[in-house]
């Protein structure tokens, strides 16, 4: 996963924005470089932190 996230640009520490509709649905993630859209399942196995 970590591999994954790193080719399209995530890195750990990096500041983000995270828009999921509901809990089960994709979720888009804004970084610096672009957009990001991720399935489900991707998605719960990111662990973020409110700053």
């Amino acid at each position: 996963m970590c591999a994954r996230m790193a080719s399209l640009g995530m890195y750990p520490g990096e500041e983000i924005n995270v828009i999921c509709a509901t809990k089960g649905s994709r979720c888009i993630l804004r970084t610096a470089g672009g957009t990001i859209s991720l399935d489900p399942l991707t998605s719960e196995n990111i662990l973020v932190e409110a700053v």
